[in-house]
Protein backbone atom coordinates (compact mmCIF):
# COMPACT_ATOMS: atom_id res chain seq x y z
CA UNK A 1 0.00 0.00 0.00
CA UNK A 2 1.37 3.20 -0.92
CA UNK A 3 -0.02 6.87 0.05
CA UNK A 4 0.79 10.08 -2.28
CA UNK A 5 0.27 12.41 1.15
CA UNK A 6 -0.48 11.97 4.94
CA UNK A 7 -2.31 14.55 7.38
CA UNK A 8 -0.37 14.56 11.06
CA UNK A 9 -2.44 15.60 14.16
CA UNK A 10 0.01 16.89 16.99
CA UNK A 11 -1.10 17.95 20.34
CA UNK A 12 -2.17 21.43 20.43
CA UNK A 13 0.91 24.09 21.01
CA UNK A 14 1.20 26.87 23.44
CA UNK A 15 3.91 28.72 25.23
CA UNK A 16 3.63 31.05 27.88
CA UNK A 17 5.68 34.70 27.68
CA UNK A 18 8.11 33.11 30.46
CA UNK A 19 8.70 30.77 28.00
CA UNK A 20 10.20 33.24 25.66
CA UNK A 21 13.21 33.76 28.00
CA UNK A 22 14.25 30.98 26.83
CA UNK A 23 15.59 32.84 23.47
CA UNK A 24 18.38 34.50 25.64
CA UNK A 25 20.23 31.71 25.41
CA UNK A 26 19.75 30.95 21.29
CA UNK A 27 24.05 31.85 20.84
CA UNK A 28 24.53 28.54 22.41
CA UNK A 29 22.63 25.76 20.75
CA UNK A 30 24.92 22.96 22.68
CA UNK A 31 24.16 24.05 25.90
CA UNK A 32 21.09 21.86 27.78
CA UNK A 33 18.63 22.83 30.53
CA UNK A 34 18.21 20.20 32.69
CA UNK A 35 14.69 19.34 33.07
CA UNK A 36 12.72 19.62 36.81
CA UNK A 37 11.58 16.37 36.71
CA UNK A 38 12.37 13.83 39.51
CA UNK A 39 15.19 11.38 38.50
CA UNK A 40 14.44 8.06 35.95
CA UNK A 41 11.30 9.79 34.99
CA UNK A 42 12.49 11.69 32.18
CA UNK A 43 14.65 9.85 28.78
CA UNK A 44 17.04 12.78 28.76
CA UNK A 45 18.71 14.52 31.39
CA UNK A 46 18.31 17.90 29.78
CA UNK A 47 16.45 19.55 26.73
CA UNK A 48 19.40 21.31 24.04
CA UNK A 49 18.85 25.16 23.27
CA UNK A 50 19.16 23.83 19.94
CA UNK A 51 15.59 21.95 20.44
CA UNK A 52 14.15 25.07 21.94
CA UNK A 53 15.94 27.51 18.82
CA UNK A 54 14.07 24.89 16.18
CA UNK A 55 10.57 25.24 18.32
CA UNK A 56 10.99 29.13 18.06
CA UNK A 57 12.12 29.14 14.29
CA UNK A 58 9.06 27.23 13.55
CA UNK A 59 6.68 29.21 15.56
CA UNK A 60 7.81 32.24 13.81
CA UNK A 61 7.16 30.52 10.41
CA UNK A 62 3.98 29.93 11.26
CA UNK A 63 3.44 33.23 12.39
CA UNK A 64 4.66 34.68 9.36
CA UNK A 65 3.22 32.58 6.37
CA UNK A 66 0.07 31.01 8.06
CA UNK A 67 -0.97 33.85 10.48
CA UNK A 68 -1.30 33.97 14.25
CA UNK A 69 -5.12 33.54 13.72
CA UNK A 70 -5.22 30.38 12.00
CA UNK A 71 -3.42 28.85 14.05
CA UNK A 72 -5.47 28.74 17.38
CA UNK A 73 -8.35 26.62 18.14
CA UNK A 74 -11.50 28.77 16.82
CA UNK A 75 -12.98 28.64 20.45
Amino acid sequence: MAFDRALLFAPALSLHGWDYAVRLFGPFPRMVLPTARPAGYPANPGTPIAGYNALFETLDHFETHIGADQTSPPW
